[in-house]
């Protein structure tokens, strides 16, 4: 259970953070294509994420079964792996996206985008992965819930 609880509390740090990248996309006036397709795929991400949240929090006895769903949801939790690197690119994501203390600097970083378009390309392609891994941790949920 405490394992549970351990990768319940992750995530929604993870969403807390994804949170703010979207507060800071959305207040973007007159975005851009590549500002609007990022908020989407931070936005598509951290739904994603949250199902996971949803049906990790459905499963009251953790089982140390290696074919638990907890045991293949704790695998995106390992140092170094998916969990990680997203958290690790939303805080990328909302250090570059924070507006500034200044109301100079602050209007400034509203009209610049902060990414080169390879940084932004990379950005969108590693949101894909993390989508892409999240949601075969809540297929693999639902199969080990279908199966006798």
């Amino acid at each position: 259970m405490a394992e549970a609880i351990g990768l319940t509390a992750s995530i929604i740090a993870i969403l807390e953070l994804s949170g703010k990248a979207i507060k800071y996309l959305q207040s973007v006036k007159d975005a851009r294509e590549d500002r609007r397709r990022l908020l989407n795929e931070v936005v598509n991400a951290a739904s994603l994420l949250s199902l996971l949240k949803i049906r990790l929090e459905a499963h009251e006895d953790p089982r140390n079964d290696p074919s638990s769903p907890l045991e293949a949801l704790s695998l995106l939790m390992v140092e170094d792996g998916p969990l990680y690197h997203f958290q690790s690119l939303l805080a990328h994501l909302v250090s570059k996206l924070q507006p500034g203390d200044a109301k100079g600097i602050k209007k400034l970083k509203e009209l610049l985008w902060p990414f080169r378009q390879a940084e932004y390309k990379e950005i969108i392609d590693s949101l894909e992965r993390y989508k892409t891994c999240f949601l075969l941790a809540i297929q693999n949920d639902h199969l080990y819930e279908s199966l006798p």
